[in-house]
């Protein structure tokens, strides 16, 4: 699967959450996406959660 297919349905995820203000993606996949290994994500909420592995 193509890295952009994989951006696109990333985006589709996160957007079916509506506490979810922003989506970082920051580490080595922006980088070198050839020797990438995983995905480096913040999310920004819009409220704190109520417990902290809420949305883990």
């Amino acid at each position: 699967m193509p890295d952009s297919y994989k951006m696109i349905n990333l985006i589709k995820v996160f957007k079916s959450y509506p506490d979810i203000a922003a989506v970082y993606l920051f580490g080595s996949f922006l980088e070198d996406k050839k020797n990438a290994r995983d995905v480096d994500l913040a999310v920004l909420l819009k409220r704190p959660a109520k417990t902290r592995w809420n949305y883990i």
